[in-house]
């Protein structure tokens, strides 16, 4: 990326477009440490300045060639932000086109194109992200996330899972994940299921929406929960703890006689169960 300044007839920095590229390969993002007048030795995503008459895929895949070589596709935008930096010896406004895209050959690793721009680039989870992050970085953290919730049902018991995470570590959850751009609830609901167990699902329904601010190991947190309820595809499935860093395994627990500790957003699926008021109706109506 090279730095550029438009000064307007008053002397202050017209406002800049840039194109941020959230670049994904498996579960984890691809991030540099920078060597800039901005943000100098913090982590940040690739990006640069939008060309004149360029789209903003264009833009994106130019810079991830230019700064490190990488071929991308399914560029797709995510959402846009307004960054003003006052404290910066020239204050400056950047408006940030936030895409996400993946690679367009999984074996291709990074190369440090523009050693003066960046130290080097590598894979970090999105968990574990390394420290300090470039403010615009940053505070994308402090946004609220979406998280999809399934309460897969199997005759009167539901499924449950003991976390093995940095957010509610050895607490019992249902299976879910984030929302992911483009997907619907449903669609969502059965990767997550798919992905954390192998099992299919099916008549998948959208029980409630919670909003969840709450703090765990001195970090606060802000989920919104889509909570959802489906059933096996095949009754005769059983979970598999496929992903074991992440889970230590998954079982069925009635309803009245679930365990603990549960996971804090779930503390109430007790009250979610009766006050819905569709677990019993629900239960009769597809025997």
């Amino acid at each position: 990326m090279v730095e550029q300044t438009l000064n307007m007839p008053n002397g202050i920095a017209a406002p800049r477009v840039v194109v941020v590229v959230c670049l994904l390969k498996g579960k984890k993002v691809l991030l540099g440490r920078r060597r800039s007048s901005i943000g100098d030795s913090k982590f940040s995503l690739p990006s640069g300045h939008l060309e004149f008459g360029e789209s903003f895929e264009e833009c994106a895949a130019r810079e991830l060639k230019e700064e490190t070589d990488l071929d991308i596709k399914n560029i797709e935008l995510l959402t846009v932000t307004n960054h003003v930096f006052l404290e910066e010896a020239k204050p400056c406004q950047y408006v940030a086109i936030v895409t996400r895209a993946v690679l367009a050959d999984e074996d291709q690793e990074p190369q440090n194109m523009e050693p003066n721009m960046c130290d080097g680039w590598d894979w970090y989870e999105w968990d574990n992200l390394p420290k300090p992050l470039f403010w615009p970085l940053e505070k994308a953290g402090a946004v609220p996330k979406v998280a999809v919730v399934v309460s897969l049902l199997k005759g009167k018991t539901v499924m449950l899972g003991r976390r093995r995470s940095s957010l509610g570590d050895s607490t019992f959850s249902f299976p879910g994940g984030h929302l992911e751009f483009g997907e619907s609830f449903g669609e969502c609901a059965a990767r997550e299921v798919k992905e954390e167990t192998g099992l299919d699902i099916e008549k998948i329904e959208v029980l409630k929406v919670t909003n969840n601010i709450f703090e765990d190991k001195g970090k606060l947190y802000h989920y919104v929960g889509i909570y959802v309820r489906a059933m096996l595809a095949s009754p005769d499935q059983e979970p598999e703890n496929v992903e074991p860093d992440m889970c230590d395994g998954w079982g069925w627990y009635e309803w009245d006689n679930l365990p603990k500790p549960l996971f804090r957003p779930l503390q109430n699926a007790g009250k979610l169960h009766s006050s819905l008021s569709g677990f019993e109706v629900y239960y009769n109506i597809i025997q």
